[in-house]
């Protein structure tokens, strides 16, 4: 399968899916935003849905149509391996993209909730919302972990306008300024604490290929 990314919104998508009666094949990968949307599914589906929706899209670079239904195959293999591990309660807010709202300690140690992640979109601009709601604080930080910055690009269009505050975006890893690991974190703590920038861009790490079991 593929993955592609298409400048309108999740609910155009699923009605195109809906049109061409492609549920079976293709869905939403990720809903990102109000003009932000992922298709997911098999390379023939993805296609027609494109060509449905009448707008350019962008391939992703996957291995899997992850969050669609051609992930259902896997699903009694990851249940088991989920099953097995000692899921707990979370110990701090956290917003769960497969409901879009702030996740329970029941939904976090269950395994179905983990299990959904395989083939429910990606409900991205509802977990931001949610999490930024949440706070008794107003939260004007928001901080990108990770190997790029592609989500602080997904979400800084418009979470500002929606939420009406002036954030602050950042993100952990830079392209350009290769780092080790501590070095990396060291400069998060640092921004956290309103002493440091951080970088902007990615592939800071030396991050090595890894053969995931159940995708082989």
């Amino acid at each position: 399968g593929t993955m592609a990314a298409v400048r309108v919104a999740a609910s155009e998508v699923d009605a195109a899916i809906a049109r061409l009666g492609l549920a079976a094949s293709v869905a939403v990968g990720s809903a990102n935003g109000p003009g932000s949307a992922v298709v997911s599914g098999s390379v023939a589906s993805v296609e027609a849905v494109v060509a449905e929706l009448g707008v350019k899209s962008v391939r992703l670079s996957v291995s899997h149509a992850f969050h669609s239904p051609l992930m259902r195959p896997m699903e009694a293999d990851f249940r088991a391996v989920v099953a097995s591990l000692p899921l707990q309660a979370n110990t701090v807010p956290l917003a769960s993209t497969v409901t879009g709202r702030m996740a329970t300690a029941a939904e976090l140690t269950d395994p179905e909730h983990w299990v959904r992640q395989l083939w429910s979109p990606v409900l991205f601009s509802d977990a931001v919302e949610a999490a930024l709601a949440e706070s008794s604080v107003p939260v004007t930080t928001l901080l990108e972990v990770g190997p790029n910055s592609v989500l602080t690009r997904l979400a800084q269009p418009w979470v500002g306008k929606a939420t009406g505050r002036t954030l602050t975006w950042y993100t952990s890893l830079d392209t350009n300024n290769p780092m080790s690991e501590s070095a990396a974190l060291t400069k998060v703590a640092l921004a956290l604490q309103g002493t440091a920038g951080l970088m902007s861009r990615r592939k800071s790490y030396p991050w090595k290929a890894l053969a995931h079991p159940l995708l082989q």
